[in-house]
């Protein structure tokens, strides 16, 4: 799920390329791809047998695969840590180019440092709640390199109604 939202609250206009550092299968390349009118993305794994399934996703989506924004599913820290992340996405990035990150809100502070520290300034966040009534278990970030401090807090997003279906919400990122 934290691909499907990210890939719903990324932005990549027009002619725009961009990267998926930590892509895994590939997924979130394949989904702006089809929800964008973005000109050219890339996933970057290094994970040799998560490359292999992005390598056949790609294929099997007739698709090929540098960047005016990035997309980072971060809170995986599988090879790597979250500062790593941060400084490759921020070294990828033209000037005011934007990146997004999932990650869980306990790591929020860390997130926000390593921005900042690599030129990177958080710009909008939303958090996600499974349900209404329960603490968030995600967080979605927008950051741009060279921006201008100022955060916008989005309204929460709940995946679940109180009978375990999706919100409207989620079917409408789903369904794209």
């Amino acid at each position: 799920m934290d691909a499907v939202l990210l890939s719903g609250f990324a932005s990549v206009k027009e002619g725009e390329k961009a990267i998926d550092l930590g892509t895994g299968t590939g997924i979130i390349p394949l989904l702006l791809s089809a929800k964008t009118d973005g000109d050219h993305f890339t996933g970057l794994e290094i994970q040799s047998d998560m490359a292999e399934m992005a390598s056949r996703s790609v294929e099997m989506n007739d698709l090929l695969t540098n960047p005016d924004s990035a997309k980072a599913i971060a809170r995986h820290e599988v090879k790597c840590t979250l500062d790593d992340i941060v400084r490759e996405t921020a070294s990828l990035l033209v000037p005011h180019g934007r990146c997004y990150f999932v990650h869980r809100p306990f790591r929020l502070v860390d997130l926000f440092t390593s921005m900042r520290n690599y030129g990177v300034e958080p710009k909008r966040m939303r958090l996600v709640y499974p349900y209404a009534d329960r603490e968030p278990n995600m967080v979605l970030v927008e950051g741009a390199r060279g921006g201008n401090p100022r955060l916008t807090v989005e309204k929460p997003l709940v995946v679940y109604k109180s009978d375990g279906s999706y919100t409207d919400e989620i079917v409408n990122i789903y369904s794209f």
